[in-house]
């Protein structure tokens, strides 16, 4: 089914797709355990996690947990882009930190990681050592992202709210037109026509999409946004 931050909006929608109805997401609950393809209860996962499963039940449970920590336990595959020298898919263990991820595959000269895509938070290097990939820190999806010094972190976020904005159903409001005065919103501040404290009023609405929007999409949208403009803010202002 897949993973990331906005399944709940995916699955609900392809339960519709399949009733013959318009892939949109459904409100919740009820919750697809209950009430899922036709109303009936539907199991929900993704192949990740058949995987997982599959592995404990062959190599048994005392191997899994070798690996990862005690709240993260275990392997998970990362697809790594950006600024590395080696992108692609790698299967890495739970529980490592931001820098000891960085010194594997940034290029010298990683300023920010964004854990779990889009939906995801921005890990600055000033974090890097603090910072746990797994349950203890940042959870992610799989997608992790480096940026180097040549990036502008305003470009970043600039690009995420792009991608909301044209990915947002629109069937609720907070997401709809949320993701809109985001996008309007750094604009206006990146031009001079608000003044920098501007940058409060649209953090929160985004903790107001995160409690309000229908669905995961709009829920994860103050993840990126409240990381980035709070760990890079002379980027947005400047």
């Amino acid at each position: 089914m897949g993973s990331g931050a906005y399944i709940c909006g995916e699955e609900s929608a392809l339960f519709e797709s399949i009733e013959g109805k318009r892939g949109e997401p459904r409100n919740k609950p009820p919750y697809p355990t209950v009430s899922g393809v036709f109303e009936k209860p539907t199991s929900i996962n993704n192949v990740e996690t058949l995987v997982t499963a599959m592995m404990i039940i062959q190599h048994g449970a005392k191997n899994f947990i070798r690996y990862g920590t005690k709240d993260s336990r275990g392997s998970k595959v990362f697809s790594i882009s950006g600024d590395t020298p080696t992108p692609g898919i790698f299967e890495l263990e739970l529980g490592m930190t931001v820098q000891q991820f960085v010194n594997e595959f940034g290029d010298g000269d990683t300023k920010a990681v964004q854990v779990g895509g889009a939906s995801g938070f921005c890990v600055p290097r000033k974090k890097f050592a603090e910072t746990i990939i797994g349950f203890e820190g940042v959870p992610t999806g799989g997608s992790m992202k480096l940026f180097n010094s040549s990036r502008s972190m305003y470009n970043v976020l600039h690009n995420y709210l792009d991608f909301f904005t044209e990915e947002s159903c629109g069937q609720c409001t907070p997401c709809r037109v949320g993701c809109q005065q985001l996008l309007k919103g750094i604009e206006k501040v990146k031009k001079g026509e608000a003044k920098s404290t501007y940058l409060n009023e649209l953090v929160k609405l985004a903790d107001t999409m995160k409690i309000a929007a229908k669905c995961g999409l709009g829920q994860s949208v103050g993840n990126a946004f409240k990381s980035i403009v709070g760990n890079f803010k002379e980027e947005i202002i400047y």
